[in-house]
């Protein structure tokens, strides 16, 4: 399959996120919006922690890192810290309808500006030599879009993990 097929499958995927949030936000209480599961990883994100991650990645990571790296490849990529943005941003006092509106518009103008590129480009094929790896822009595009899908498995074990709770006397233990 050629990369530009792939260009409108990840965009379509892209494309699904804000919907699937919306559909997974709306049957939250505030106790599960500041849930923090155990992980065997070490992660210990709330869904609002993990929504407001979302908002700032579409801004500072994935959406401007692609527009760089279509325009100019080779300049330079401002530094993030995705990790220390949870404290330091203070992603636990936010209000998560409006980080959810929030990240609804900056898809939105992510996705204007992705349909509006041709997938057959051969800037596509622009490369930025990043530290973990040299990646190409399609490359770049597929990790957002896998990004995306990371965090909404993420989102849905947080959900699963509040009803595991002992605390909670429900034996949800059926669906597993």
């Amino acid at each position: 399959m050629a990369d530009s097929d792939r260009v409108g499958e990840f965009v379509g995927g892209l494309e699904h996120t804000p919907q699937a949030l919306t559909h997974l936000f709306t049957t939250l209480t505030p106790d599960m919006w500041h849930y923090h599961p155990q992980s065997e990883t070490g992660e210990k994100w709330s869904a609002l922690d993990i929504l407001c991650h979302l908002c700032d990645e579409e801004k500072e990571d994935f959406g401007s890192r692609l527009k760089s790296l279509w325009i100019d490849p080779e300049k330079p990529w401002a530094p993030i810290d995705p990790a220390a943005w949870v404290k330091a941003r203070n992603y636990a006092v936010q209000d998560p309808a409006q980080k959810l509106a929030e990240f609804k518009a900056s898809r939105e103008a992510s996705l204007k500006w992705l349909k509006s590129l041709d997938p057959h480009d051969v800037r596509w094929q622009n490369t930025y030599y990043h530290p973990k790896a040299n990646l190409k822009a399609i490359d770049l595009l597929g990790a957002w879009a896998m990004h995306d899908i990371f965090h909404l498995r993420q989102l849905s074990h947080t959900i699963m993990s509040f009803y595991q709770q002992p605390s909670l006397a429900i034996d949800v233990g059926y669906a597993f």
